[in-house]
């Protein structure tokens, strides 16, 4: 008995599962259908039914974009139906991905004029540049497609509807790269500083630099003064030493004998 209990238990645990994650899916389907339908409700155009959409960012990165730098939708547009569209226009635009309803940028609309037949396709190319000014965050981008039938009946759907990660501008970031270790470098040379000046008053460092400064003293007053100028005997030969000290002693008597 305890074990079909404990196989009863496993299979209703199954079954749950499974229908979680059907509810799940059905969750996700009839959210993206309110996505594609927030066009509709404010324009008050429709996508038609003969109409299948593709699309796809021009680059490997599916997922993230620069600010401030151009991006390319390539735009897919299938006519499954028995008559013509002709595809009058491209619009874009930029959403807050929690609030579709919330619209950050708009693109620039593109002009196309291209006539779709039965069972035909065309690849319309679509680029966008968001604002370098804004936030480096997730925002939605959506792109419209605008269309007439042969009836004139203008239709609209959205291609491409998908969030994406906006980055800072590249040389924003290496600016920023550049002044951290300009800081960095400035401040290890504020800390040198004053660990040296903290040095300077203590007694390793006059034991360290005292000889020096001592020697350098005593050279600047191994001269002697022949008139009005002062001679450096560090730079005269020995042999020519003996003649200025005679001409140093020489010179003040030479007064007294006139």
């Amino acid at each position: 008995m305890k074990y079909f209990g404990a196989k009863r238990f496993v299979l209703l645990f199954i079954i749950g599962a499974l229908l979680l994650s059907l509810s799940l899916a059905f969750a996700q389907e009839e959210e993206q259908d309110i996505k594609e339908s927030v066009l509709e409700e404010e324009s008050g155009l429709i996508s038609s039914p003969d109409v299948v959409a593709f699309s796809q960012l021009s680059q490997d990165n599916q997922n993230t974009v620069e600010l401030g730098k151009e991006a390319e939708v390539i735009l897919g547009f299938l006519n499954t139906g028995d008559l013509p569209f002709h595809v009058q226009y491209i619009r874009g635009y930029l959403v807050v991905n929690m609030d579709q309803t919330y619209t950050v940028q708009n693109f620039t609309g593109v002009p196309q004029n291209v006539t779709v037949g039965p069972e035909e396709t065309a690849t319309f190319s679509y680029k966008f540049v968001a604002d370098r000014n804004l936030d480096a965050r997730d925002y939605t981008v959506m792109v419209d497609v605008y269309y007439l039938n042969v009836d004139n009946d203008t239709f609209a759907t959205t291609f491409y509807n998908k969030t994406l990660q906006f980055t800072e501008p590249q040389e924003a970031a290496d600016f920023e790269t550049v002044f951290s270790y300009v800081s960095l470098v400035g401040m290890l040379g504020l800390l040198a500083f004053g660990g040296w000046y903290l040095f300077k008053s203590t007694p390793q460092y006059k034991k360290l630099f005292g000889a020096a400064t001592t020697t350098s003293t005593a050279t600047s007053e191994n001269t002697i003064k022949i008139g009005k100028k002062e001679v450096n005997l560090d730079w005269i030969p020995k042999e020519h030493r003996k003649m200025l000290e005679k001409k140093k002693t020489a010179s003040p008597s030479t007064p007294s004998d006139k």
